[in-house]
């Protein structure tokens, strides 16, 4: 499920829930992964911290927010009342 875009260097960026990542978009492949936080193993369609926005700094920096920092699948649960993130 993509529930966020932005435009950064002349490249559309996306959410990708599901995969924990951010994405852009790619003649060859559905959507490669880009960025995914420090806390993140690898993009897995398991929905580990549920981002579901994003954005660039100044400096260029990728931010993400998320419902959780976790890396265990549908691990965001746990905590979702406390468990929202900004991540860079």
């Amino acid at each position: 499920m993509v529930v966020g875009s932005s435009w950064h260097r002349r490249e559309l960026w996306f959410v990708i829930t599901r995969c924990s990542c951010l994405c852009t978009i790619d003649p060859w492949h559905s959507f490669p992964p880009r960025w995914s936080s420090d806390f993140m193993t690898a993009p897995a369609p398991d929905d580990r911290c549920h981002f579901n926005g994003l954005g660039f700094a100044p400096d260029s920096r990728c931010l993400a927010t998320a419902l959780g920092e976790t890396d265990a699948p549908a691990g965001r649960r746990s905590n979702r009342r406390h468990g929202g993130t900004v991540t860079i």
